[in-house]
């Protein structure tokens, strides 16, 4: 007797559900502030120092370079007696004598200014804080309300800090003595006193960055290969948590924190009397223009037809045009006769043929890698009895008979009347 292995295939079909791709921000109020009383409350974004690679509780040596790079909106800076507002710092520093600790200030007009603090204590000058921030480091402006990329880099056997502003440098200077000879608790703090605003993407390189390595920061941070940790706020649901993960690398995670600080005059410090993480608004996040150089078919070998096309229209082959980050382009390739797709990928990504994909670069066809494998076949479907069937690939997607690439994993699906018998499906010859 034959033995019949009958296989009932269901497929509940669901409707196609499309989603927008995540593109986070977090949103940060100004905090409160009361000189008299020297203390303030504000919500902070904490990176601590395994974003660089070092030891959490360990003090950097003083030849330890880096570069620190953010995307931020500034929706205000109030005015005060000191006419700024902390957009980051590095160590503890909430007043004018903040013992050596690093912070980057903005001004009503957008300037931006990076202060290296004096230490009461052991006599080194940095770069004296005053009401015009003249003594700082230039570091250019940032419209207020306006994304803006910011890298700052520090090149600390030289001890010179290099400003960027959107990919250009933008501002300069050697320091007196040496970078973070006190930097307090091992934290990055991002938006601080008197400082409201939007932050995205916050970079960290274990390296000072050159001109083009900040220019490439600016496109994509991924690029560089000095990145250590990239905070993008996108993989967290709103509302959650305050806790961000690294999409790069093995840092500890950033932490969104309201901190109310006390100052402590005997020795000009400022220290956190209490911290409690909670879950910041998320908002927009920043998108960019990037340019594509539209590739043509005959850019790649056995390519038959290649189209990409963005917001519903055909894009011209060989053309340079300005796309944003967050536009989905969708590719699709017809490979010549005896060849098939075995794969797309675009600036190392893997794309399906159809499928679409979104910019995060600069890119030209040598972005993009089309793989073809030969050995097609044409199939010949023969149904004497015209019983219902479905041949699709292992993924679902019909099978092209035309071409039929030798190894593809094909699914039959037939349907049988109850009156009938289905007796043998064959190949050629074989009996599947």
């Amino acid at each position: 007797m034959r033995k019949v292995l009958l296989v009932i295939i269901a497929a509940l079909i669901m409707p196609a559900l499309a989603f927008a791709a995540d593109n986070k921000a977090i949103s940060k109020e100004r905090g409160t502030y009361n000189n008299s009383a020297g203390g303030s409350n504000e919500d902070i974004l904490y990176v601590d120092y395994t974003a660089l690679g070092w030891e959490q509780d360990a003090t950097p040596a003083s030849g330890a370079n880096f570069s620190v790079g953010m995307w931020f909106k500034t929706t205000g800076v109030l005015q005060s007696d000191i006419n700024a507002a902390i957009l980051m710092r590095l160590g503890t520093c909430d007043h004018n004598n903040n013992n050596g600790a690093i912070q980057l200030m903005q001004r009503q007009n957008g300037a931006l200014t990076v202060n290296l603090g004096g230490d009461n204590t052991g006599g080194n000058t940095g770069w004296t804080f005053d009401s015009s921030n003249a003594n700082g480091a230039q570091c250019g402006t940032a419209a207020l309300n306006e994304w803006h990329h910011l890298l700052l880099s520090f090149d600390s056997a030289n001890t010179t800090l290099t400003a960027y502003i959107d990919g250009e440098k933008s501002g300069e200077k050697t320091a007196p003595g040496v970078f973070g000879y006190k930097w307090g608790d091992g934290v990055f703090a991002f938006g601080g006193y008197l400082w409201s605003g939007n932050l995205d993407e916050i970079q960290m390189f274990n390296a000072a960055l050159t001109a083009e390595e900040a220019a490439k920061a600016y496109k994509n941070a991924k690029s560089v290969s000095s990145l250590t940790a990239l905070y993008d706020f996108n993989a967290v649901k709103a509302g959650t948590t305050g806790q961000f993960d690294s999409a790069v690398g093995n840092a500890n995670p950033a932490s969104f924190e309201n901190s109310v600080f006390n100052n402590w005059w005997a020795g000009g410090l400022v220290y956190r009397a209490s911290h409690t993480e909670k879950a910041p608004t998320l908002v927009e996040g920043r998108v960019i223009d990037f340019t594509f150089t539209v590739p043509a078919a005959s850019d790649f070998e056995n390519v038959a037809e290649l189209t990409f096309t963005a917001n519903g229209e055909t894009l011209t082959a060989g053309e340079t045009v300005s796309i944003s980050g967050s536009t989905e382009i969708t590719v699709n390739v017809v490979a010549a006769a005896g060849y098939q797709v075995a794969g797309i990928t675009v600036a190392g990504e893997a794309v399906e043929n159809g499928g679409t994909f979104t910019l995060s670069g600069d890119t030209t066809k040598d972005d993009i890698v089309i793989t073809l494998a030969q050995g097609a076949y044409a199939l010949t479907v023969v149904n004497a009895e015209e019983l219902p069937y479905a041949l699709t690939t292992a993924a679902g997607a019909e099978v092209d008979l035309a071409q039929v690439l030798e190894g593809s994993e094909l699914h039959l699906t037939v349907t049988v009347p109850v009156e009938k018998v289905l007796n043998a499906v064959l190949l050629g010859e074989e009996e599947l």
